[in-house]
């Protein structure tokens, strides 16, 4: 009987511990700091876990808890949590504002949280890094970073999942420093050669109802988001920056997303420096059906230091168009809106076909069965750009069953030859301005950035408005304004009559943008 008795006791005085090795400090927080010194238990910042092992093992996280993740190197993670019905694991960045309700925080364990090369296995999870600079390229809290994997993803998602959300996350590829550090580069430019062919993020066969906002993803060897080993539905990316995939000059098949989906929608991002067959492709080789795509307010650009690689080792070039599908079976519509593609020519682009064409929409000719989507492209802006129209074959002549409407379209063309073709089509719609000469639109092009891009005052479309759109595609993301507030709707992807400020925060976020 007396054994009895110091077993519940013992259970009793215990089981505090025992709660707090699976919720931590038993009220949805845990907090994992690289250099804290305390037990380690994750019940507050002083005893936080040093790492994602022990209490804050994967196998050993709780879903519906926060895990408030400091400064720190974090090595490599496999974010493998059992699924519990729909409860999400948040594993959030501390602010000095917002850090958990733990006492015993201090200012000092803010800082970036670094993480190599990891994975996300389950469903279900959010990570946060609450905040990030006006310039969109620096102060991320949560970063992923594949420094040496030439074949790998800065994050894995090597499973079917659901649910995954990424906010204010940085993901960087192998090529750091480019294009000043020579030694990660390769240096061919034959098909498949090379060894630096590393992605940021890494989908197989499908992540479905995917978001990422507010996020950076660079210098990787290879392309930016490769989804395209299944289909995936409800995928919906926003205000995030790419810049630098092809970092390796590896002779692969290169752009920013290579990406199959349904109910795809892109906007309010920037992609700077991006090379290859174009800048959003399906690049899957399959007949898989997709349907409904929604690619606008984004902006499209080169600045002049790479424009300056001039095509070496496939750097550079914009070989079929901008968004390119190569002969997948697509229904419901495509959604090309809003869009600016600038400075993307170079004197390698003199001939067509070298890596020269910058149309909005391009499509493969051949045996698939390729649909009759609706497809729009509207409102439209080039500068700059060789062959703005192109040989490759426009997706609406490589599909003659999609109905298609192309109109109120515009190109500067910036000193390039009117033999060229730099015009928004071969033959201009109704409602497109084609403007030839050397002006440019934008308030300050060469310095590369979202202000730059601006349109100058007076409005250069007053006479040559563009077409109202309705919502959600009448909104200026970068500049957070009404489109055709003032009067005029403007083309391209900012609107003219308010200055360029970040964006706000997700609804239910308590991000607070510098």
């Amino acid at each position: 009987m007396m054994m009895k008795r110091v077993s519940l006791l013992l259970l009793f005085v215990f089981s505090p511990l025992l709660a707090w090795a699976s919720n931590c400090d038993g009220a949805g927080n845990c907090y994992v700091y690289a250099s804290a010194t305390g037990s380690g238990n994750g019940s507050s910042w002083t005893n936080a876990c040093t790492g994602f092992t022990g209490t804050c093992a994967p196998s050993s996280m709780t879903r519906g808890v926060t895990y408030w993740v400091a400064a720190g190197s974090y090595g490599g993670v496999n974010f493998n949590t059992p699924v519990s019905g729909t409860s999400v694991v948040t594993v959030q960045a501390p602010t000095t504002s917002n850090h958990g309700p733990a006492s015993d925080w201090n200012s000092s364990f803010a800082g970036q949280a670094v993480f190599s090369e990891s994975a996300i296995s389950t469903s279900y999870w959010t990570f946060n890094g609450q905040t990030r600079g006006s310039d969109w390229q620096s102060g991320y809290l949560l970063k992923f970073w594949n420094q040496t994997d030439g074949s790998g993803a800065a994050l894995n998602l090597p499973n079917t999942t659901t649910n995954i959300t990424l906010e204010y996350v940085e993901l960087e590829g192998t090529g750091a420093g480019f294009p000043n550090n020579i030694s990660t580069r390769d240096q061919c430019n034959t098909d498949n050669c090379g060894v630096w062919g590393d992605v940021a993020i890494f989908a197989t066969p499908a992540a479905n109802n995917f978001y990422a906002g507010y996020c950076y993803l660079h210098n990787t060897g290879n392309e930016q988001v490769s989804m395209n080993q299944g289909v995936s539905n409800t995928s919906t990316w926003e205000y995030n920056w790419f810049a630098y995939n092809h970092t390796g000059q590896n002779g692969l098949h290169d752009e920013a997303y290579s990406i199959l989906a349904n109910n795809l929608t892109i906007r309010y991002s920037v992609f700077q420096d991006i090379s290859g067959s174009g800048q959003i492709t399906t690049a899957s080789a399959s007949e898989s059906s997709i349907s409904n795509w929604a690619i606008y307010g984004n902006l499209f650009f080169w600045d002049p230091t790479y424009n300056a690689l001039n095509g070496a080792y496939q750097e550079a070039t914009n070989a079929n168009s901008i968004l390119d599908f190569l002969g997948e079976n697509l229904s419901g519509y495509v959604y090309f809106y809003d869009n600016t593609i600038a400075g993307m020519y170079n004197s390698s682009m003199l001939a067509s076909g070298v890596g020269a064409s910058t149309m909005a929409i391009g499509g493969q000719n051949g045996t698939y069965s390729l649909g009759n989507p609706t497809v729009v492209v509207e409102n439209n802006l080039w500068y700059g750009c060789g062959w703005v129209y192109g040989d490759y074959t426009p997706y609406c002549s490589a599909n003659v069953n999609a109905v298609c409407t192309y109109d109120y379209n515009a190109s500067y063309q910036g000193g390039i030859g009117s033999g060229y073709d730099w015009q928004t089509q071969a033959t201009p719609a109704a409602h497109d301005y084609n403007v030839s000469g050397s002006s440019s639109p934008f308030v300050n092009f060469s310095a590369a950035t979202i202000a730059g891009l601006q349109l100058v005052t007076p409005d250069p479309f007053a006479s040559h408005a563009g077409i109202s759109l309705a919502s959600p595609y009448n909104f200026d993301g970068f500049n957070q304004v009404t489109r055709g507030a003032n009067g005029t709707w403007d083309r391209g992807a900012e609107q003219i009559g308010a200055a360029t400020s970040p964006p706000a925060p997700p609804t239910g976020l308590t991000a607070t943008p510098h």
